[in-house]
């Protein structure tokens, strides 16, 4: 099993909400662990079993032949309400089976947040994963932290412009994000802080399948799988008019709460791996591997800052490495392992822009990627932190 897929299938065993896939003959090909758990049932007695004979109250049927839309019901089983999503899964124009997600009724507000959990959860990752094992896993994945982008630049950022449509504009125009992911994904991450005027264009895109450029007079066709997070209640923003109800409703149709790191620290080693990769890489600095002794100071520590903050022990740890090639719980900060570690004594500027690079890093953790934030907390414009985020070669 490749470690997307090793991720991914953790993540989908951890989730909160049952999931089956069924193929076009009525049959389970696929349960998570939150199925079983909510059917109380074993795997042996649903696996390769028709959908009908397990739940059979659902009816899947005439859904598998005909409809090519989503659909929601509430349905009884045995002694409870289930409300179940399904999902027809399309190949050329057939419905070559569905996707049922579903959970008891008396959790539905936990199972309608969109992708709700805490700041630094791993979104991204878990976004890449579903991309990777994903038809389109050959066609660009595209992020975009919509927190973390002007206003007054995110229409440009996310469907491009036209030369000329502006003052400043670059010759020959320039493609947006979504343009650029196109035959792709698109991750669309703090989709909380899209206002509002750019809501209803990322609706329009939703219902009709295309982009406009800013300074054209016609549509282009985009074909995207859109991924959004958020760690906001979208559900108390709608309340308050601050995200349109009709768009929630079309983003949320597979819905998954990553939770915290330390609710999951069996993924540590994996996560560990693949970010000492893709640091090491970044760095240009040789890491063969991280020891078991220092991983195991890793899963003890209880991470409120999730993942980044995962990411960032790990980048401090290499910059530490010297010589050597395998992160030892030297390498570590004293904080996780309790351990004074030796260290040279480097020059005062050296000393003093380590000590500058950490406050950047940490204040964008903090303000989860938005720069005005981040600029704020550390009482400096927001100028000079892009200055210095170039300077360090912060990667966000």
């Amino acid at each position: 099993m490749s470690k997307n897929k090793e991720l991914l299938y953790n993540m989908v065993n951890s989730l909160c909400v049952g999931l089956l896939i069924i193929n076009k003959n009525g049959i389970i090909d696929y349960l998570n662990e939150g199925a079983l758990k909510i059917l109380d049932l074993n795997r042996e007695s649903a696996l390769d079993k028709k959908v009908d004979k397990v739940i059979p109250n659902l009816k899947i049927s005439n859904f598998l032949k005909t409809n090519k839309k989503s659909k929601t019901h509430t349905l009884k089983y045995k002694s409870m309400e289930i409300i179940a999503i399904e999902k027809p899964i399309i190949n050329n124009g057939f419905v070559e089976g569905t996707f049922l997600i579903f959970q008891k009724l008396d959790s539905y507000k936990e199972f309608i947040r969109q992708f709700d959990g805490e700041s630094g959860t791993g979104k991204e990752l878990f976004a890449h994963a579903i991309h990777s094992i994903s038809r389109r896993s050959n066609a660009p994945f595209i992020k975009v932290n919509c927190g973390a982008i002007p206003y007054e630049l995110l229409e440009s950022e996310l469907f491009g412009y036209e030369e000329g449509s502006f003052t400043g504009a670059k010759k020959g125009g320039k493609i947006g994000k979504f343009k650029a992911a196109d035959g792709g994904t698109i991750f669309l991450d703090e989709i909380g802080d899209l206002p509002m005027n750019m809501q209803v264009k990322l609706l329009r895109v939703l219902q009709d399948k295309e982009i406009e450029k800013i300074g054209s007079n016609s549509s282009e066709k985009v074909d995207v799988r859109i991924i959004t997070a958020t760690n906001r209640d979208l559900e108390e923003m709608v309340s308050e008019g601050k995200f349109r109800l009709d768009l929630y409703y079309r983003l949320n149709v597979l819905t998954i709460k990553v939770p915290p790191l330390r609710e999951r620290k069996d993924d540590i080693p994996i996560l560990s791996e693949h970010l000492i990769q893709k640091i090491s890489r970044r760095e240009n600095i040789r890491v063969d591997r991280i020891s078991d002794s220092a991983l195991e100071y890793l899963k003890r520590y209880n991470w409120p800052g999730n993942v980044r903050e995962l990411e960032n022990i790990l980048e401090r740890a290499i910059n530490f490495l010297d010589e050597e090639t395998v992160i030892k719980p030297e390498h570590l900060p004293s904080k996780i392992t309790g351990i004074m570690r030796k260290k040279k004594i480097r020059s005062l500027k050296l000393t003093l822009e380590e000590v500058e690079r950490q406050a950047i890093i940490d204040s964008l953790i903090f303000s989860n990627g938005n720069k005005t934030k981040a600029a704020s907390i550390l009482d400096i414009s927001r100028t000079s932190l892009y200055e210095k985020i170039d300077k360090y070669n912060i990667e966000l």
